[in-house]
């Protein structure tokens, strides 16, 4: 059978329609599963801000009782400009980096020192679709290969595409 771009299309629809609920749901997951992590990553930044803010009040209050020293809360730039409040004895930021369980794919040497059940399984959550589409077009290949050899006409097609099962 001739293989035009139209019967690749076809095919490849075809075939990626039979997954697109498994798909659809995947996307589901991985998107309530970046929500979570998010929200947690923001608990924790709120979480952190609020303990600095206790930190430097006692600091400033200690080094006064202690020292006599008073400190300067606001930050006096060199153009002349003053930062009001932006002068901290405490401060730390943190970001989803920062926990064994929301590290990003981008930092995978931190990733490798730090194993971590929970992480694999965000990861593998959120490359799901990306497998299923994958095992979609692998299917599509090997039936479209099948079709360049000559080895289907055009009758068997739809029924090959039918009875057609995507291994994911």
């Amino acid at each position: 059978m001739r293989v035009t771009s139209a019967v690749r299309e076809y095919v490849r629809k075809t075939v990626c329609a039979k997954v697109a609920d498994k798909i659809e749901a995947a996307e589901d997951a991985k998107e309530a599963a970046i929500a979570v992590r998010d929200a947690k990553v923001a608990k924790a930044k709120e979480l952190c801000k609020q303990i600095c803010a206790e930190a430097h009040a006692k600091f400033v209050k200690e080094v006064k009782k202690q020292l006599g020293l008073t400190f300067i809360p606001d930050i006096y730039r060199w153009d002349r400009g003053i930062e009001k409040g932006g002068n901290l004895a405490v401060k730390v930021d943190i970001d989803r980096g920062d926990f064994m369980e929301t590290l990003s794919s981008e930092e995978d040497q931190k990733a490798q020192c730090n194993p971590c059940a929970e992480r694999d399984e965000f990861v593998r959550i959120v490359n799901e679709p990306t497998r299923i589409k994958d095992a979609a077009n692998a299917a599509a290949d090997k039936l479209l290969f099948e079709l360049e050899l000559g080895k289907v006409a055009k009758a068997e097609l739809d029924g090959l595409l039918n009875e057609l099962k995507v291994e994911i």
